[in-house]
């Protein structure tokens, strides 16, 4: 019997409900969607269309994926950030709302007539330097990664959005492979403890754990930032950081205690009123 769209829509819902999947019926039609290679507003638009063998059997293929729990991102290798599409693949963490908390951040304490020279540490996929670059033209901005497989993703993502002139990208573990100073530094580090329990099984199973977890309870990376930040900072430059929401007590007493050159400007929260993002602010010389 020949199945429409909506019978297979209904039927991966099901699946997916089965294997704890709470985003089911969104996640069923956003597959079929990536089938047709179309909008899930074509999708939506056409529930009494005939399915072919084909697409059904293309439909199961990645059905089972999803099912398996591996991220709907890395099966389209699609992700919207900031209402731009990302190119994404098991190579990197996949964009979350909350990183756009340190754009928001930096778009309102620089406008867009400021030209300034940004530090990206950890870019990823890219989604942090490349939207700051759309929305600051006068912006020119050193990404780095400590993972190559990253930064070529971040490459594609640069070029797919036209801002080669503005970003360049290189390898560096933190610092390592960094010199002279900066406006701003941005980042998104690594905060998961690890052994956290609250970590979802995307993320647990396909996520790369060198972008999630950190050690020192998941302050590793942070602290390396809070310790090392202020040499690579211009006299009142800022540091925007993602932070964990249960880390906000541990990072401020980091910057009062290792921030060299640093002082705490404020904490910012996300959408969902959680501790997300820490901005410091470089000490005056003199």
């Amino acid at each position: 019997m020949t199945e429409t769209v909506l019978d297979l829509i209904g039927r991966g819902e099901k699946i997916l409900q089965e294997n704890g999947i709470e985003t089911a019926r969104l996640d069923s039609e956003l597959l079929l969607a990536h089938v047709f290679q179309k909008e899930r507003s074509y999708i939506l638009a056409h529930f009494k269309d005939n399915i072919s063998a084909i697409t059904a059997a293309r439909f199961d293929d990645i059905l089972a994926r999803r099912k398996n729990r591996e991220p709907l991102a890395y099966i389209t290798c699609n992700k919207e950030f900031y209402s731009l599409n990302f190119k994404v693949s098991p190579d990197v963490l996949i964009p979350r709302p909350e990183t756009e908390t340190i754009v928001d951040t930096a778009l309102k304490l620089y406008d867009d007539e400021t030209k300034m020279k940004v530090l990206d540490i950890g870019v990823g996929s890219g989604i942090i330097a490349i939207t700051l670059a759309i929305h600051r033209p006068g912006w020119r901005l050193l990404a780095t990664d400590s993972s190559e497989e990253a930064l070529k993703v971040a490459g594609e993502n640069v070029k797919a959005h036209n801002v080669e002139e503005r970003i360049d990208l290189g390898y560096s573990d933190h610092f390592s492979g960094v010199c002279g100073r900066y406006h701003l530094i941005v980042s998104n580090p690594p905060y998961i403890p690890l052994g956290a329990g609250y970590v979802s099984p995307e993320a647990k199973l396909f996520e790369p754990h060198e972008a999630l977890y950190a050690r020192e309870d998941g302050l590793g990376s942070i602290r390396e930032i809070i310790v090392r930040g202020g040499e690579y900072l211009m006299p009142g430059g800022r540091i925007i950081m993602e932070i964990g929401d249960r880390q906000t007590a541990d990072v401020e007493k980091l910057i009062a205690e290792d921030g060299k050159g640093l002082k705490l400007e404020k904490i910012v929260k996300d959408l969902q009123g959680l501790d997300r993002v820490v901005v410091m602010t470089g000490i005056q010389d003199g």
